[in-house]
């Protein structure tokens, strides 16, 4: 489970600084099988978390549909996401002719933001 916590901080950001971490994010939990979930201390968001965690370790059923929309925190079940989904990032072409993995141009482009 990848948790984005303090999502609130984050929250009034730029769109793009946001589709940017979501999608790199969305990336590596989908690559290693993993769900993510943004977190705020607003309990709505907590019964997120909450719900994960209880289908993670007990089964429970999720009760929350998946949100993979950048302008709101995200909530992606392992499983859930594919790459085709994720798309590929606005990067150089000379980076996709080089055919690298979406985890390196996705890392390449993360940083030019996040540096």
């Amino acid at each position: 489970v990848i948790v984005g916590s303090k999502y609130d901080a984050f929250a009034d950001k730029e769109p793009e600084l946001k589709r940017v971490m979501g999608r790199s994010l969305r990336l590596l939990a989908h690559l290693n099988g993993a769900s993510l979930v943004y977190t705020t201390p607003d309990k709505g968001q907590l019964g997120s978390y909450r719900a994960l965690l209880g289908h993670c370790l007990f089964r429970a059923p999720l009760g929350k549909p998946r949100v993979v929309d950048h302008l709101k925190p995200l909530f992606v079940p392992a499983g859930s996401d594919s790459i085709q989904e994720i798309g590929m990032p606005a990067v150089d072409k000379r980076l996709l002719e080089q055919k690298l993995p979406p985890l390196e141009l996705w890392r390449n482009y993360f940083e030019e933001y996040f540096p």
